[in-house]
């Protein structure tokens, strides 16, 4: 189903090359508190506004100015708004529209999720709640919003195609491996889980309102420890939030996604604090600080990769292809 699309809508908020959307993570801190932790740190507040989208008003968006003059969005939790539904098509098209259009080069997006490791629970390299997770790659949903209408991204397959290898940055990856080996392990983080080591993959929610169930944790264990003995390198599926890597893509941004495992998947063998609880507490007590620092510091500090695949991953295909298809507007006579 296509969201209601206002053409006349003009994008009327600042410009930035730096941005995060991330949600979970920071679910511990109030939008206000986490505004006053930027301000502490020396960053500039100029604006917090929702503005408006061709999909209806937008998520409040929040701009800053670093220390060094770098201008900075950040727009809370994924674009969520209280007391509508979360995890949508409009959501996501209305959070991306604003950064597109302030010209977003390099978003960070970090999450939090459910663990469907196969291995032991009690081994070294197992992920594990509480660990810190660069993902390899994700299960696209089917879901998955992947077009833009009203713009050359209409379509999502002409007049460009995003291909999805590596849809997260490799470079940014490398730089947020670095920080958080630096400064966060082994705490708040007990290690850091990177695609040279182990292939995680990110499965995002495929029904609202609920996390994942027994069976779909066991089938994923199955099959991953299937994968990881067909292609001699452990794989491992993980439950949580992915906003759209195929947006971010057909935009031509540089995302950077990191997760941390707050509980093992619902029924994993592992599971013995029940599971609400377990992340409650991570939420509350350990990610907010942790996370919003390590943002702070990469989005400060952080440049345009050049030396990763995210633009030449997005290809131009043949004008001719979409003149083989119906025209927009009636012609005939």
């Amino acid at each position: 189903m296509t969201d209601n699309f206002d053409s006349a809508v003009r994008y009327s908020g600042p410009r930035a090359q730096f941005a995060s959307l991330t949600g979970s993570p920071l679910w511990g801190l109030s939008v206000s508190a986490i505004i006053e932790i930027f301000k502490d740190r020396g960053w500039t507040h100029n604006l917090s506004e929702r503005l408006p989208t061709p999909f209806g008003l937008g998520p409040q968006l929040n701009h800053f100015t670093t220390p060094q003059g770098r201008d900075v969005i950040w727009i809370p939790s994924y674009g969520m708004v209280q007391d509508e539904e979360f995890f949508t098509h409009k959501m996501e098209r209305r959070a991306f529209w604003l950064l597109w259009q302030a010209g977003v080069e390099l978003l960070i997006t970090g999450g939090t999720s459910g663990t469907a490791d196969w291995r032991d629970p009690q081994g070294e390299d197992t992920v594990r709640p509480g660990d810190f997770v660069i993902p390899w790659s994700f299960y696209r949903d089917q879901d998955m919003v992947g077009t833009m209408p009203g713009s050359d991204m209409a379509t999502g397959f002409l007049p460009r195609i995003a291909l999805m290898g590596d849809p997260f940055c490799t470079s940014l990856g490398r730089e947020l491996e670095r920080r958080v080996n630096a400064g966060l392990v082994p705490q708040p983080f007990r290690r850091v889980h990177h695609p040279d080591t182990v292939k995680v993959s990110i499965h995002p929610p495929g029904g609202r309102g609920s996390f994942e169930t027994d069976f779909e944790v066991l089938t994923w264990r199955v099959l991953t420890q299937l994968i990881s003995q067909q292609e001699q390198c452990p794989h491992v599926m993980i439950f949580g939030d992915c906003i759209s890597p195929i947006l971010a893509r057909q935009m031509g941004m540089h995302l950077v996604y990191y997760h941390i495992p707050s509980n093992w998947g619902q029924g994993h063998p592992a599971t013995k604090a029940h599971l609400v609880d377990s992340l409650d507490a991570l939420y509350l007590d350990v990610l907010p600080q942790a996370c919003l620092n390590l943002e702070i510091d990469l989005l400060t500090g952080a440049e345009i990769p050049s030396d990763c695949a995210c633009r030449d991953n997005l290809k131009s295909r043949p004008p001719v292809y979409m003149k083989s298809v119906s025209p927009a507007t009636n012609s005939g006579g």
